[in-house]
C-alpha cells in the first residue's frame, strides 16, 4: 500500500524516531477506531505526542487495508504492538518471524501475530537496499531454517516462495503474521540520513492484553527483561557468574536484592491473575457464542467457570463477569440490533437474567 500516511504525519514520525534508539508502544483497536472518527490526521499539522502519532498511523493502516483484513482485525484483533527502528548504512535485518516477545521470554512459547506490517518512513530516493523480503511458505519454512538461519542456510536462487518488495517512502507492507521475512543490507544512503521504519504486529484478544503490559522496546519491557536476567543469575564462591538462582544468604544480606525479589514475587502473582482473567474472558465469550440465541444465565456461567477454574473464589468470578459485560464493547460483544442494557450481576442467582451471544440481557 503506497502513500499510506498523510505526509505531515509520516514526517513527524520520522523526526521523532530519527537518531533515537528503538522504542515501542501498544495501541488498542478501540483507540485506533476512536481516532478514525476524528479529522485530526487530515487537518492538523501537529498531531501531538508520540502515542498520538502512532495511534493515528495505526488508524490509517487499518482504513486502507483490504476488506478481508479489515474484517479479521475487527473480529479477532485486540490491538497492535508498534515500534520504530532507525538504521544506518550497511545495516540489515536477519531472517526471522515476528512473535509476542514477552511471552517467548517468560514462557518459551512463540505466538506470532495475526498480521504484521512495515511502514517505510525515510523520504530519500537515493537509498539503495533495505528491501523487504518475505517467504510465503510460513511456519514450515521457519521450522526448517530457524531464527537467523541457525538451523540451515537459505539458497535464494533455488526457492520460489520468496517475494521482494523494494524500499519506497510511505509504503506499507501488510502480511500474514506467520510469514518469515528479512530486510536486505543498506548499500547506499546519505551519511546524514537514517532508514526509519514503523513495525506493527496485530495480536488477537487472547494474546494482546499480555503484550500490552510490556510491548517490545518499551521501558516496561526493558525492565521485565532486566528483572528476569537478574533472577536467573547467581555467583559462585570466586565471584564468577553462573545460573540457577541466588543463594538465600546473598538475598538476606542484600537490601536491594531483597526488595527486587519482593517486587518480582508481586509481579508474578499479578501476572498470573491477569493471565487467568484473560482465560476466563475467552471461556465466557466462547460459551456464549456456542449457545447462540439461547444465551446463558448468570448463575449457569458462574457455575461453569468455577467448575473449570477451581482456584477462583465465587466472589472473584462474580466481579470478573461484571467487568466482562461492562467492557463488552472491548471484547467485540456490543454489536447488536437493539438498544444497550445496563448489565448488573449483583443478583447472580437470578436465572431470569439471561445473556445472549452478544452479552446482552434477553
Amino acid at each position: 500500500m503506497d502513500n499510506i500516511l498523510p505526509l505531515h504525519l509520516i514526517y513527524q514520525i520520522y523526526e521523532d524516531s530519527n537518531g533515537e534508539p528503538a522504542w515501542g508502544t501498544y495501541v488498542t483497536i478501540n483507540e485506533a477506531e476512536s481516532f478514525a472518527e476524528s479529522t485530526a490526521v487530515e487537518c492538523n499539522d501537529d498531531i501531538g505526542g508520540r502515542q498520538s502519532l502512532i495511534i493515528a498511523a495505526i488508524s490509517k493502516i487499518i482504513q486502507k487495508a483490504s476488506p478481508r483484513i479489515q474484517e479479521d482485525i475487527d473480529k479477532y484483533v485486540h490491538g497492535a504492538a508498534v515500534w520504530t527502528l532507525a538504521s544506518t548504512l550497511s545495516n540489515e535485518v536477519d531472517y526471522h518471524i515476528d512473535y509476542a516477545e514477552l511471552i517467548r521470554y517468560e514462557h518459551n512459547i512463540i505466538v506470532p501475530p495475526l498480521y504484521g506490517c512495515v511502514v517505510h518512513c525515510t523520504d530519500n530516493a537515493s537509498i539503495i537496499g533495505g528491501d523487504f523480503m518475505i517467504n510465503t511458505d510460513g511456519i514450515d519454512h521457519y521450522e526448517k531454517h530457524g531464527y537467523k538461519c541457525k538451523l540451515a542456510s537459505i539458497n535464494f536462487d533455488c526457492e520460489r516462495s520468496w517475494t521482494t518488495i523494494p524500499y519506497k517512502f510511505n509504503r506499507a507492507i501488510l502480511f500474514n503474521g506467520e510469514f518469515p521475512h528479512l530486510s536486505t543490507k543498506l548499500t547506499r544512503m546519505p551519511s546524514d540520513t537514517k532508514r526509519v521504519i514503523i513495525g506493527v504486529n496485530f495480536f488477537t484478544h487472547d494474546v494482546g492484553p499480555i503484550v500490552q503490559l510490556a510491548p517490545e522496546h518499551s521501558p516496561a519491557f526493558v525492565r521485565r527483561v532486566k528483572m528476569h536476567q537478574a533472577l536467573s543469575t547467581t555467583f559462585t564462591g570466586n565471584g564468577n557468574a553462573n545460573t540457577g538462582g541466588y543463594p538465600f544468604d546473598k538475598i538476606r544480606s542484600n537490601k536491594a536484592l531483597r526488595k527486587l525479589f519482593v517486587l518480582a514475587k508481586r509481579e508474578k502473582v499479578k501476572q498470573q491473575l491477569r493471565e487467568e482473567q484473560i482465560r476466563v474472558t475467552s471461556f465466557v465469550i466462547d460459551s456464549l457464542r456456542k449457545r447462540g440465541p439461547t444465551g446463558a444465565s448468570v448463575g449457569t456461567l458462574m457455575k461453569e467457570i468455577c467448575n473449570v477454574y477451581t482456584d477462583m473464589r465465587i466472589d472473584d468470578v462474580h466481579v470478573h463477569l461484571n467487568r466482562i459485560f461492562e467492557e463488552r464493547s472491548r471484547h467485540g460483544l456490543s454489536k447488536c440490533g437493539h438498544s444497550e442494557t445496563n448489565i448488573l450481576l449483583s443478583e447472580s442467582s437470578d436465572d431470569d437474567n439471561v445473556f445472549d451471544e452478544l452479552g446482552m440481557i434477553l
